[in-house]
């Protein structure tokens, strides 16, 4: 039975970036437009909704959703993030390196 612990190898430094880099990344830019899409700026100025068309109450009930959704997007990449920086830990440890 061949041993197929020698196929699996594991790239730390570049799971390091990823973890600590590109995750990051890309969470922050998801998360900069939030406040935006959620803003809620009608005819009237920002925050009035008053009824100057039926469908701006909609409108912000949707933009609401796209940001609420774009959040905890984000929020799922920071875990993961974390998740990977617990793995390469933890095979640093194993591996003597940290």
């Amino acid at each position: 039975m061949p041993d197929d612990r020698a196929a699996f190898a594991v790239e730390l430094n570049a799971l390091d970036e990823i973890a600590n880099k590109f995750l990051p990344n890309a969470a922050s830019a998801l998360r900069a437009p939030v406040e935006i899409i959620t803003a809620h700026e009608g005819l009237e100025g920002p925050g009035r909704l008053q009824a100057v068309y039926d469908m701006e109450g909609a409108y912000a009930n949707f933009t609401d959703s796209i940001g609420h959704r774009q959040s905890r997007g984000c929020d799922r990449i920071d875990e993961t993030a974390q998740a990977l920086r617990d793995i390469i830990a933890l095979y640093r440890r194993a591996d003597g390196q940290g």
